[in-house]
């Protein structure tokens, strides 16, 4: 759908506005409050870092690099509001069409062995002991945020963290 208006004013009228998340933005386009979350990287306890507090290497992100992601990956919110969405998308009439595009099937899903694992427009949507569940998971180094809904129970978890563990596998950030 083409409006003409900047993605973050869709998002706040459509979303963040009508849902009262008053604690989510878009990095690059709206002003945050307090700034940017600190985040860091636990690089183990023999880190020779100068700024190694523990095995803890602080970073300072870069607004280009949050920004970056546009839409896929440059807001920045709180556990509290992204379950406020996830609840309202799952829950709530007035977004039934967003929850049918986002659960939408894509043509080929992955295969986990002989589990399938349906992948829709941001999210991915499987079956556990014969219930649907619907989950999503995004990362910009070394910030994540995943959630996972089971819609016959409405039950939903949500995880924002900003560390990564590098000291194990350093090219494995998860």
């Amino acid at each position: 759908m083409v409006t003409g208006t900047p993605l973050e004013t869709e998002l706040r009228n459509r979303f963040l506005d009508p849902l009262d998340m008053n604690a989510t933005y878009r990095a690059g386009r709206e002003a945050i409050p307090g700034g940017i979350p600190g985040d860091y990287e636990y690089a183990g306890p023999n880190s020779l870092a100068p700024t190694s507090v523990d095995g803890h290497v602080p970073k300072t992100p870069e607004i280009s690099v949050i920004s970056a992601e546009w839409a896929s990956g440059a807001l920045v919110s709180t556990p509290k509001d992204i379950l406020q969405f996830v609840q309202a998308i799952f829950n709530s009439s007035q977004y039934s069409g967003v929850r049918a595009e986002l659960t939408k099937v894509a043509a080929h899903p992955a295969q986990d062995g002989e589990n399938r694992i349906n992948s829709g427009a941001g999210v991915f949507v499987w079956d556990e002991d014969g219930e649907q569940v619907v989950g999503q998971f995004g990362f910009i180094y070394p910030f994540s945020a995943q959630f996972i809904y089971w819609p016959a129970s409405k039950t939903a978890i949500e995880v924002i963290a900003n560390e990564v563990d590098s000291s194990s596998n350093p090219n494995f950030n998860f």
